[in-house]
């Protein structure tokens, strides 16, 4: 059964070029792995909540988008936009490397880190 799970959510990280769509995974307790959600274009919202160890990354370009990622355990939480008008927020806990990059203008950056023993590496840039 976890097999199938963790398959359903790879599946559901293919890339998306479109307009308006939606990005959601759910993982939880998984035991290693890279998990990841691509997007470009307009309007688009990817949302990741990831619990245990493993890579856990979101991407996207274009214009009004938004990247919400629900991180815990090990490994490397990352989310990376460019573009204009678009939006991240990230809720961290535990141990690992946490990572936020924007650049464009008219962004924001949300970030909430919850453990000891974390490396925030956050970097905004072209902000106007």
């Amino acid at each position: 059964m976890k097999t199938i799970f963790i398959m359903t959510a790879l599946l559901a990280a293919a890339g998306c070029d479109k307009m308006g769509n939606q990005q959601t995974m759910n993982v939880n307790g998984s035991t290693g792995g890279s998990y990841s959600q691509n997007q470009s274009g307009t309007g688009n919202k990817q949302e990741m909540n990831i619990g245990g160890s493993g890579d856990k990354s979101q991407n996207q370009s274009g214009t009004g988008n938004e990247q919400r990622m629900n991180a815990s355990g090990s490994g490397t939480a990352s989310q990376n936009q460019s573009g204009s008008d678009n939006t991240q927020v990230m809720n961290a806990k535990g141990a690992g490397k946490v990572i936020q990059n924007q650049s464009g203008v008219n962004k924001e950056q949300t970030l909430n880190v919850d453990g000891d023993k974390n490396t925030v590496v956050i970097q905004n840039k072209n902000n106007k």
